[in-house]
């Protein structure tokens, strides 16, 4: 028997002996939330069969830029190391 159903059938005896959700969740150690949600499901959904999948990484995209220049001129689209050889070049 699945755990959550084992532990929905505990709680319905608890139930039956005055327990609210507030304890039933404590004893269970869930949330409160989680006892009602279990408690108000009516059917267990069937488990989805799992798919192979093919990982493939990408290559990060390349991080640009943008110079501002105290009189406000501004170079967009920089790479780092053209920002940085404009920067040496301005210093």
């Amino acid at each position: 028997m699945e755990l959550r159903a084992r532990a929905m059938a505990w709680a319905a005896r608890r139930r039956a002996q005055g327990d609210g959700p507030a304890a039933l969740a404590q004893a269970l150690g869930v949330s409160t939330t989680t006892v009602r949600r279990w408690s108000q499901a009516r059917s267990v959904v069937a488990p989805v069969a799992l798919r192979r999948v093919e990982v493939i990484e990408e290559a990060p995209a390349e991080r640009t830029l943008t110079l501002v220049a105290p009189t406000g001129m501004r170079i967009e689209g920089l790479t780092v190391a053209t920002a940085i050889a404009i920067l040496r070049g301005l210093a």
